[in-house]
């Protein structure tokens, strides 16, 4: 083939220049991989002026210049140069400018109330005139993003956009991105740094069962998703203080949309922790919900059910509910009970327990009249006897249910 000659080859070049390939040695490239296959950090371009082939297809001349760019963070930016075998040294071309910084990355989160999942919405500026690379690690410890760029598919976007849209994000998953730009040629600005915290709710079993009127308590403790080394490191994040927590009433149907209608707010103390509280006058459904912040994804807990029962009590006289006396075999015991209706269904039933089970030995209307309702009892069986009233709550609550009254029968 005659000199310059048309002619197409494909390659692989690495770059050695002091022992080195970017500034690092094949054992610390090594490293870099871990036990995936060893990334070649470097990226560019080589122009070939001047080739010759001889009669046995090997190039007999030969001349190039090259841009060679390093594509880890903190290496040198990269190389230029010239290199020529029998033939004419080329001009060293020159350094390509470098990409300043990405300024103003930022986030913003929303939908804290989507059963659990966010949408996180990326905005910054970029240089003029360069690709912004924009990449994401699942965690907050910044020690895991790669060195080399683009590695083991961290990349999300690259181009000269200023906005990224991230959506289905669980609300545990915290979240650091890294924003560089970058050259034609691969050279890299420096890099700019954001995570967006995942967060853990911790709620006890709350109280299940509350009277008309009586405060609902729900306390919990707030958290950071931390991952820091392994992913166990979940739960195990620490506490976070002074974030805004806020208790929401939801429908009681099981399939409504869900939305919060907020009821109480407080925030977090140094551990995390919280209390908020409700004063329901039906059944009513709840959850928690932790607002997003810039840096903060939002939450939200799993839905907790607060039962509400009408007012119910039960009360015999002092004679007959004194631990030291006891009443006749045969004998009416005069209980009594409120009349309260609010929540009821209107009636009560007496009950007696029998070793077993409670068994209903009475039941009578609420009525009209004072504001409590006498319910007289004949006992004819011997021994200490229970006694409760259970007032069957409407379709907005549950059963009402007294204290146990023991009345001793000779």
């Amino acid at each position: 083939m005659a000199l310059n000659d048309a002619t197409t080859t494909r390659g692989r070049i690495e770059v050695w220049r002091d022992g080195t390939i970017c500034g690092k040695t094949r054992e610390q490239l090594e490293k870099l991989g871990a036990e995936y296959e060893a990334p070649v950090p470097a990226t560019g371009w080589f122009r070939v002026s001047e080739i010759e082939y001889g009669a046995y297809g090997n190039a007999i001349r030969f001349a190039a210049t090259y841009e060679v760019n390093c594509q880890y963070v903190a290496g040198p930016p990269g190389y230029e140069g010239s290199v020529a075998v029998n033939g004419s040294l080329a001009p060293v071309p020159p350094a390509p400018p470098t990409p300043g910084p990405v300024t103003g990355l930022k986030a913003v989160n929303e939908d804290p109330f989507s059963w659990g999942y966010n949408t996180t919405t990326l905005t910054w500026n970029g240089p003029a005139g360069f690709d912004v690379n924009l990449e994401r690690i699942q965690s907050s410890n910044h020690a895991k993003l790669h060195p080399v760029i683009n590695a083991f598919d961290t990349l999300q976007y690259r181009g000269r956009a200023g906005r990224y849209v991230e959506g289905k994000i669980d609300f545990m998953d915290t979240r650091t991105y890294r924003a560089l730009a970058r050259g034609a040629t691969g050279r890299l600005g420096p890099m700019t740094l954001l995570t967006v915290l995942g967060t853990r709710l911790s709620i006890p079993e709350p109280k299940q069962r509350i009277t008309i009127g009586d405060e609902a308590t729900f306390s919990g403790r707030l958290t950071e998703a931390w991952d820091y080394v392994r992913v166990a490191d979940v739960m195990k994040g620490p506490p976070l203080a002074g974030r805004t927590v806020v208790l929401c009433r939801q429908s009681v149907l099981e399939d409504a949309q869900r939305a919060c209608v907020p009821v109480d707010r407080t925030t977090t103390d140094a551990d995390g922790r919280f209390t908020l509280s409700a004063r329901p006058l039906k059944n009513s459904r709840y959850d928690i919900a932790v607002p997003p912040t810039p840096t903060m994804l939002g939450n939200s807990s799993r839905v907790i059910n607060a039962n509400v029962s009408p007012h119910a009590d039960l009360r015999a006289s002092a004679a007959e509910q004194n631990a030291r006396s006891s009443v006749r075999r045969g004998s009416v015991i005069r209980f009594t009970t409120s009349r309260a209706r609010a929540g009821s269904r209107g009636f009560i039933r007496l009950q007696r327990y029998d070793g077993r089970t409670w068994r209903t030995v009475a039941t009578k209307k609420l009525g009209t009249g004072g504001k409590r309702l006498a319910v007289p009892y004949r006992e004819h069986k011997r021994g200490l006897q229970a006694y409760r009233v259970v007032k069957p709550g409407d379709a907005h609550h549950v059963n009402g249910y007294s204290r146990t009254v023991r009345v001793r029968v000779r």
